[in-house]
């Protein structure tokens, strides 16, 4: 039985649910518990009911019902944390990361307690000039986040050495995850290395879970964006982004 204090229940829902995914959606079974526990909380804490129920939709790939549960959260407590956090998550889930960040982006100024969780989505899902700003103003506050300051730290000396403008490898990184994200698949992993002999180039491995066929497809999508982009560093070969197989 679940604790009734609303806070400990809804986080220990939150728990049972990070269990499962778009690709493991809960089953009936599991629908019908879920959806009957975040009705309950909502008699005793409307905001983490409507979270709850916000996660349960985003899971079982019901776009509008996640975001109407989460912006009746929102519209309970502003800028509140808990709702952001999860509703950002559910948006990624969708593969919406642009969303998912400007959503987090838009509260900051009202909530500075989210500054750690932007500054690490802005790294994963290339925003790379904000990150910058997160980091500096992290460290004004004497907080670190050293496997994220050490990612940022590594794409600015890639560019530096490359002379590439992080703006344009912001704008390629990002033609990436949205060509992906568009053809129903999702990043596992990214791993960058410069190239021998000469380190003149930048390859960067986005990881995903498909066939050979599909990854295939996915690149000759990618390269065709690229091409339109008009950016030196793709047409000089300093950026070279692989869809590979993990």
């Amino acid at each position: 039985m679940l604790n009734t204090n609303p806070q400990t229940t809804a986080n220990q829902l939150i728990v049972q649910l990070s269990n499962y995914s778009l690709e493991n959606p809960p089953n009936e079974f599991e629908k019908r518990r879920f959806f009957k526990e975040a009705d309950k909380l909502k008699n005793i804490s409307p905001i983490e009911g409507w979270v709850i129920e916000g996660i349960i939709y985003s899971l079982i790939n019901n776009y509008n019902s996640s975001v109407k549960a989460f912006e009746n959260a929102l519209a309970l407590r502003p800028h509140n944390e808990l709702v952001i956090r999860n509703y950002s998550t559910s948006l990624i889930k969708f593969g919406l990361f642009e969303k998912s960040y400007l959503l987090v982006k838009e509260h900051l100024d009202y909530n500075h307690e989210i500054l750690p969780y932007i500054y690490e989505i802005s790294i994963g899902y290339g925003f790379f000039s904000d990150a910058i700003i997160y980091q500096k103003e992290l460290t004004n506050r004497n907080q670190k986040i050293p496997k994220i300051d050490q990612l940022l730290n590594n794409i600015q000396y890639f560019c530096k050495n490359l002379e590439i403008d992080i703006n344009d490898f912001q704008i390629i990184y990002l033609c990436v995850l949205n060509t992906i994200y568009s053809e129903k698949e999702k990043v596992i992993e990214v791993t960058e290395e410069m190239e021998p002999p000469y380190f003149d180039s930048l390859t960067i491995f986005f990881g995903i879970h498909a066939d050979a066929d599909k990854i295939c497809d996915i690149e000759y999508k990618l390269y065709e964006r690229l091409a339109k982009l008009n950016i030196s560093a793709i047409d000089n070969q300093k950026v070279l982004p692989i869809i590979s197989y993990v």
